[in-house]
């Protein structure tokens, strides 16, 4: 008498493949291999532009803060030198 708890499933006998309605079979080790390096490649080169996108608003703060400090060292400048000019 056959026992379903005697049937062992082992990795020669797992259904790796699935029938599909043209007679061909789609082998589902290798979709999930491409999913899976699509899925690395894809979520490596979004991490990579947030990055990007994180670094580029750092230098682009910095270089206004760059910007307002030399007009501010630029009006100071200007001021001295009026000074300086109305002084005999």
């Amino acid at each position: 008498m056959y026992r379903f708890s005697e049937h062992k499933m082992t990795p020669m006998n797992y259904p790796n493949t699935l029938p599909v309605p043209n007679g061909h079979r789609i082998h589902w080790w290798l979709i999930s291999l491409l999913t899976t390096v699509l899925l690395a490649v894809g979520g490596g080169a979004v991490a990579l532009v947030k990055s990007h996108a994180e670094r580029i608003a750092v230098l682009e703060s910095q270089l206004m803060d760059a910007r307002q400090q030399l007009v501010q060292i630029n009006q100071k400048l200007d001021r001295l030198l009026e000074q300086h000019r109305g002084k005999p």
